[in-house]
């Protein structure tokens, strides 16, 4: 059981189904590849004490749905928030100046969770850099 609870943690489809919201509201579903997202993943290492268990019947096999629960339970944990600051922060990386200029209105709105400062909101929008452009000083 600890090696497919193990195995579960760090696994992710290549590509699936996604629901995602449409300029007006709507939920869609839609074909992803999401190896496109080149994220990194923080995965750690948690007590399986800590976590729900899992009871499965046989006509009751949703992965969204078993996945939002492990998902949803993590922070719950006492090793499963990954604390940072912006002091932690060295770069923040984007493919193209339309996508910084994207980030810094994200960066300046307000957001639910940890309030930033005005000071740390410029020294993370300082740490952007665009892909395109530095490409072109090579």
């Amino acid at each position: 059981m600890n090696f497919i609870f193990e195995y579960i943690r760090i696994i992710k489809p290549y590509f699936g189904r996604m629901k995602r919201r449409d300029g007006r509201g709507r939920i869609q579903v839609i074909e992803k590849n999401f190896q496109d997202e080149h994220e990194w993943r923080y995965i750690p290492k948690l007590d399986p004490n800590e976590l729900p268990l899992m009871l499965i019947e046989e006509d009751d096999i949703n992965a969204e749905k078993l996945n939002h629960i492990y998902t949803d339970s993590v922070p719950l944990t006492t090793k499963g928030v990954l604390n940072f600051g912006v002091e932690d922060v060295r770069y923040i990386f984007v493919d193209t100046a339309q996508n910084r200029e994207k980030l810094i209105k994200f960066i300046r709105g307000k957001r639910r969770g940890k309030r930033l400062s005005p000071m740390e909101k410029d020294i993370l929008i300082s740490k952007i850099m665009v892909y395109d452009e530095l490409k072109e000083d090579w």
